[in-house]
């Protein structure tokens, strides 16, 4: 138990090892601490300036799988009236832009360890993410864009205003087309924003 609270997980397992017979919290422990693991945020940011790359989180594998699909995101919330989970996306017959496999830093970690991933995405738009190790697998959705999007809410009005502008030149955005949908709403409206963003 000293061990694990000092964060020296291979003789904490050592001592588990040791004393799993006779209780059962060590047990339990081995298995919470040999076990394996992958996940990445559900939204990864990236503006076009930056290099494109991925955090995840892992432990107990050595290396991961990663594909990235192109995706239509206007298209994707109007199939499915927003994304909840990159996994309820149907990707069966497209072809990922880019796949590589990495081997990890820290192989077989006993804790999560985290690690960046550079994906040679050129293009900017939306990607629908997919890694996988083993038996385990996680996605996520990467956007490589400049924009950025702040929604102001009026409660009781039923009215919100949306500001767009760029994150690399500060600026404020014209023309660009926001795409929405009240919760009650049957259909999708579109509207541009003008000379302030909005």
């Amino acid at each position: 138990m000293i061990y694990h609270a000092q964060g020296d997980i291979e003789k904490a397992l050592e001592a588990y090892k040791k004393v799993r017979e006779t209780y059962p919290d060590a047990a339990r422990a081995i298995s919470f601490l040999e076990r394996e693991a992958i996940s990445m945020a559900p939204v990864t940011v990236i503006p076009t300036a930056k290099p494109a790359e991925i955090e995840i989180e892992h432990s107990g594998v050595p290396d991961v799988s990663v594909k990235a699909y192109k995706v239509n995101l206007t298209m994707l919330y109007l199939k499915y009236r927003g994304i909840a989970e990159a996994s309820e996306i149907e990707i069966a017959g497209i072809r990922p832009a880019f796949e590589k496999t990495y081997a990890l830093d820290r192989p077989k970690a006993k804790r999560r360890e985290k690690q960046k991933l550079a994906l040679d995405l050129k293009e900017t738009g939306a990607y629908l993410i997919s890694v996988k190790a083993g038996d385990f697998f996680a996605t996520g959705l990467f956007l490589k864009s400049d924009l950025s999007m702040t929604v102001q809410e009026e409660p009781g009005t039923g009215m919100v205003r949306v500001n767009v502008s760029n994150v690399s030149t500060g600026t404020f955005e014209e023309n660009v087309k926001v795409t929405f949908a009240g919760s009650s709403d049957t259909a999708f409206r579109s509207e541009k924003t003008d000379l302030r963003g909005i």
